[in-house]
């Protein structure tokens, strides 16, 4: 299970915009964006700029929706 969530953001490569934009965080500076993966949601963010992906969070979908603030 863990090596398949380590795995999953490999998708990002080919398209690193297929993520859904993260409505939650929509006030931040950053535009972030995720991937579900069974009961979590990969939180990132893509820099265009210098080409690379940042992975900002691993959220657990069973925790409080407002939780997804908890990083800056």
């Amino acid at each position: 299970m863990v090596q398949s969530l380590i795995n999953e953001p490999n998708r990002l490569e080919k398209d690193p915009f297929i993520g859904q934009k993260e409505e939650l965080l929509k006030e931040r500076k950053t535009t972030y964006r995720y991937l579900l993966f069974k009961h979590y949601k990969i939180i990132y963010s893509v820099d265009e700029e210098n080409g690379f992906i940042k992975i900002a969070d691993v959220f657990a979908t069973r925790q409080k929706p407002t939780e997804i603030e908890r990083f800056e």
